[in-house]
């Protein structure tokens, strides 16, 4: 498994884990949103199965709001094929553009985020517990019994 195939609220899940200890999670129906109280951010996760990486003017609005209620960093996180990236909302000058979706017959202002300008977190897979078992296994012949470091070449 890696880690574009899970949704929002795994991820979230991890990057609670791994890098944010005391992260507040609300979960919605496509996204969820985050706090830190410790590292002051509040931030949205949000899966992209494929394509471009895009945030709506509502969705900057809603991090934004939340964010400048606490005085906090609002962050935009999106989970991808590529990996998952955060998005400091404040260091960025978005170009939102109409978008008509004729499918659902709806139009909203939309703006894609280039991943160059992301910082990508949980570099490493999330089947395993932590980064150091994730080196482990790469380092690893392939074996399940592994390097057993009394044996000399």
């Amino acid at each position: 498994m890696i880690t574009h195939e899970l949704n929002a609220e795994e991820v979230s899940n991890l990057i609670k884990v791994h890098l944010c200890d005391d992260l507040d999670i609300t979960i919605e129906k496509d996204y969820t949103l985050i706090r830190s109280d410790d590292d002051k951010f509040f931030g949205m996760v949000k899966v992209f199965r494929a394509g471009e990486i895009v945030i709506t003017e509502e969705e900057q609005d809603k991090i934004t709001m939340g964010a400048t209620s606490s005085d906090y960093s609002s962050l935009f996180i999106a989970v991808t094929t590529e990996g998952v990236f955060q998005f400091n909302l404040s260091l960025l000058r978005l170009d939102f553009q109409a978008y008509t979706n004729q499918d659902k017959a709806e139009s909203f202002n939309a703006a894609d985020l280039d991943i160059s300008n992301g910082v990508q977190i949980l570099e490493w897979y999330p089947d395993f517990a932590s980064e150091d078992d994730y080196i482990d296994a790469l380092m690893s012949n392939g074996d399940a019994i592994g390097f057993d470091e009394s044996e000399s070449w």
